[in-house]
This record gives structure tokens, C-alpha cells and sequence, in this order.
């Protein structure tokens, strides 16, 4: 998460604090690796993070209709409508696999346009279980793997 975004959400939120969020530990971002190689039936021994991004892009749906840029968009409503799992913690990757932060779920769909921008943002939200991926790519569609 980059420190501009809580600036943002501090001015335009009176000096509001931005809800916490964890870094997520290298050596965990690795373990989340090898679930994704698992989830999408990588060789181990492949260690290519844009791989993994790639699959994920090719094996995922694009939901039509539906754009993280709308006013009327909820994350938390759409996970529920989808009936994925609604756990209380996700997790949102930057950066192939390399910087991941964990927010509350609430705290994630609630504040998500201080989150992710349209333009240089396209991420990857999953539970610790990486039983399902949505990914949010730059104009704001989405797809997803469960």
C-alpha cells in the first residue's frame, strides 16, 4: 500500500485514521506463491511470477457488467453474490507475489476507491486459503477464479 493513498484518505476524511492493514512477511508472500502454483497447476519447481499472473488472467472469468470505477460498485457484496467464502481477512498483491497486504474485509470493500486507482493499479484479492482470486485490473474490470 502506498503511503500517498492513507494521505489522500487522511485529507479527504478530516484527518480520519485509515484502517489498519498488514504487510504481509516475504517469507508468507512465498507460501502464497506456492498455493497459486497449486490452485493453478504450476510445475513447483517453476518460479515465475509473471507466470502465475498470467494463468490467473487466462484461466479467469470476466464478470460483464460489472467495473470497481462505478459508484454503486461493493467488493463485499459482490464476493457475497458470487457466494464465494466471506472471510474476515483478504489479502491484495501489488506486485507478483512480492508485496502483499492483508486488510479486514470490511475495511477493504468500505474504503476500496482510497485502495485501488484506475490507471496504475491492477491487483489480485484472496482469502488465505486462495480458494478464490478477483482480480481488479487497470480500468477497473473484473475477473475471477474460484
Amino acid at each position: 500500500m502506498e503511503n500517498f493513498k492513507i494521505d489522500i484518505f487522511q485529507r479527504e476524511n478530516n484527518g480520519l485514521q485509515f484502517p489498519e492493514f498488514n504487510r504481509v512477511e516475504k517469507k508468507n508472500c512465498t507460501l502464497f506463491k506456492l498455493k497459486f502454483y497449486k490452485k493453478l497447476g504450476l510445475d513447483m519447481d517453476v518460479h515465475d511470477s509473471l507466470k502465475i499472473l498470467k494463468l490467473i488472467r487466462e484461466k479467469s472469468k470476466l464478470l460483464p457488467n460489472v467495473n470497481a470505477e462505478s459508484n454503486d460498485f461493493s467488493f463485499k457484496f459482490l464476493i457475497n453474490k458470487l457466494q464465494f467464502s466471506t472471510p474476515e481477512f483478504i489479502n491484495v498483491n501489488w506486485n507478483r507475489f512480492e508485496d502483499i497486504d492483508e486488510f479486514k474485509l470490511e475495511d477493504f470493500s468500505n474504503n476500496l476507491k482510497y485502495i485501488w486507482y484506475a490507471g496504475p493499479d491492477d491487483i489480485e484479492i484472496f482469502p488465505n486459503d486462495v480458494s478464490w482470486i478477483i482480480s481488479i485490473d487497470a480500468t477497473g474490470s473484473i475477473y475471477t477464479i474460484n
